[in-house]
């Protein structure tokens, strides 16, 4: 109900925009129109894959793969800064059971995360690990994503995975990525923690 209009609008704009000479005020006007029509369908989506009902079907994926197919969509797309260095060592042989969208999807949050609280560059490091099983227990893969970023302080550390909750500037966040993150881990029968200090990064971990 919102989404149908809202790309009426958008594309409606959009040929205006191409068949108008604007210049000064106009053009910047239409550019901001164009620029929050985008980010009412961005919030729209989030709300939506967060709301979704999680799904009990989990199939095999491979995270060395996920990742590959993240961090190359992700270096293309207007987020990715020159000046950030990405490392991934994961390893090749390990499979997990999950989503493969939902998880991919997971990987882009934290990645957009990490780019946005690095806006001078800096280093995003990822690591997946498969530790030994205890007591008979299934395998465990271990996903460690670090990042030299601004930081979370302690009083929005205990809030971070709560929907809407954001420490991001006004228009640059929804405050959903780290609630559907949440949610999609958990329903591939995971969990994930976060540690962060003020200047000195964050550390996300992830076991599934």
């Amino acid at each position: 109900e919102i989404r149908n209009p809202l790309a009426s609008l958008s594309g409606s704009i959009q040929m205006l925009q191409g068949e108008l000479s604007l210049q000064g005020d106009g053009k910047h006007l239409m550019d901001i129109v164009l620029r929050e029509t985008d980010r009412l369908n961005t919030i729209i989506t989030e709300f939506l894959e967060y709301a979704r009902p999680r799904t009990s079907s989990l199939e095999e994926v491979s995270p060395a793969a996920l990742f590959h197919d993240a961090i190359t969509l992700f270096k293309n797309s207007r987020d990715f800064k020159e000046s950030i260095l990405i490392t991934c060592a994961v390893d090749e042989g390990a499979v997990i059971k999950g989503d493969p969208h939902r998880l991919r999807q997971v990987l882009w949050n934290l990645l957009i995360n990490s780019c946005q609280a690095m806006p001078e560059g800096g280093e995003i490091r990822i690591s997946a690990t498969r530790l030994s099983p205890v007591q008979g227990d299934d395998d465990w893969l271990e996903i460690i994503f670090s990042d030299t970023g601004a930081g979370i302080g302690p009083e929005h550390l205990e809030k971070i995975f709560e929907p809407f909750f954001t420490t991001k500037d006004v228009g640059k966040g929804t405050g959903l990525g780290l609630a559907f993150s949440y949610g999609v881990v958990q329903s591939a029968r995971g969990f994930i923690t976060i540690r962060s200090q003020p200047d000195e990064g964050t550390t996300v971990a992830i076991h599934l």
